[in-house]
């Protein structure tokens, strides 16, 4: 028999959700066959599987060792070991802790460097949520175990090159309500950018514009297309080639004219997330992000002749406000990375 009881980071989740968790390989119907014949038990009573767990509920589970070994044991083991080991929690534990803006029971908010992956593409890179996951283990040694239950992680994603703040989920309730506020689009994101070009707004007041973006598989990049673009002699719609409807509001924040080109410091206001919606949005109003070789292929050489140039797109993730039902509808800044300031005061100087 093996027992179990619902802490603070499993509670308010339904209770055969939580035994997928445990079982994680074994077939729906074998836990609901389980269910019926009360060999895993709430409460020491027999349940359906759709109760709401609460924190302190007992969870009892009637199966052999080989049986539960069977629908849990390689899942549980391999999914972590190489993330929960002490040597590298320790190592990188602190690097990952000096970039939290903050922290409660069940959410960070983090400052990630350019250069770190939100969440790995390869099994053998060490992204945010490995990092993420070695200052847990650290800091709570004695109960690594609730790692198989749940596995903290990013909430939502900033490209490698990308720098600022981030969204990280410690439990499952953290998770549930940054994911809900999310995609509800009630947390307010604010970026800054330096393009190329003279935005020239009136009064430099924000100014909301739509489009559509669609995926290009083959160049893992994205295609943005004004609302106005026809094909075939129709209006494109959202559901015409994968199309997805984005808004982004831009202000025009500062002017700066440096080594034969003009350029314009962006507070970008992101109304909905899409992957690159930023960069390839500018740069199909034909002010691409300075430094992005993706989506700007006319300033490669560019780039490659001024000394102090970005080695990346200059775009940071500067400032995010929560509704007041979260936080308190509390606001945190992340200051421009390091590389980026320098490049500007290195044009401010010009």
């Amino acid at each position: 028999m093996k027992e179990f009881i619902i802490d603070k980071s499993n509670k308010d989740q339904r209770f055969d959700k939580y035994i997928k968790r445990i079982l994680k390989t074994a077939p729906d119907a074998f836990i609901y066959k389980m269910l019926r014949k009360k060999n895993i038990v709430l409460n020491g009573k027999k349940a359906s599987g759709k109760e709401k767990l609460s924190e302190g509920d007992e969870v009892k589970i009637f199966l052999s060792d080989e049986t539960f070994l069977k629908f849990s044991g390689p899942a549980e083991s391999d999914k972590h070991d190489h993330l929960i080991d002490e040597t590298f929690a320790k190592k990188n534990a602190g690097l990952f802790k000096a970039g939290i803006l903050y922290e409660d029971e069940d959410i960070i908010i983090y400052d990630k460097p350019a250069g770190i992956l939100s969440q790995k593409a390869k099994k053998d890179d060490i992204s945010v949520n490995e990092l993420l996951l070695a200052y847990l283990y650290d800091k709570e040694s004695d109960n690594k175990e609730r790692f198989k239950m749940f596995t903290p992680s990013v909430c939502n994603r900033l490209d490698r090159n990308t720098s600022g703040i981030i969204l990280l989920a410690k439990t499952l309730p953290g998770a549930r309500l940054l994911s809900s506020a999310l995609k509800d689009r009630r947390v307010h994101k604010e970026y800054l950018a330096l393009v190329h070009g003279n935005v020239d707004l009136k009064d430099d007041k924000e100014v909301i514009k739509e489009a559509y973006l669609k995926k290009d598989k083959d160049g893992n990049s994205v295609i943005i297309s004004d609302l106005s673009e026809t094909k075939g002699g129709k209006i494109i719609s959202e559901s015409d080639d994968n199309d997805i409807r984005i808004k982004t509001g831009i202000i025009p924040y500062k002017r700066y004219s440096f080594a034969g080109e003009d350029y314009t410091l962006l507070k970008v206001i992101l109304y909905t997330g899409k992957t690159h919606q930023i960069r390839a949005f500018l740069s199909h109003l034909s002010h691409p992000i300075a430094g992005d070789v993706k989506y700007d292929k006319g300033h490669k050489e560019h780039y490659k002749n001024i000394k102090g140039y970005p080695k990346r797109q200059f775009l940071h993730a500067a400032k995010i406000r929560f509704p007041e039902d979260i936080l308190s509808g509390r606001e945190f800044e992340s200051p421009l990375a390091p590389d980026l300031k320098d490049f500007l005061e290195l044009i401010s100087k010009r």
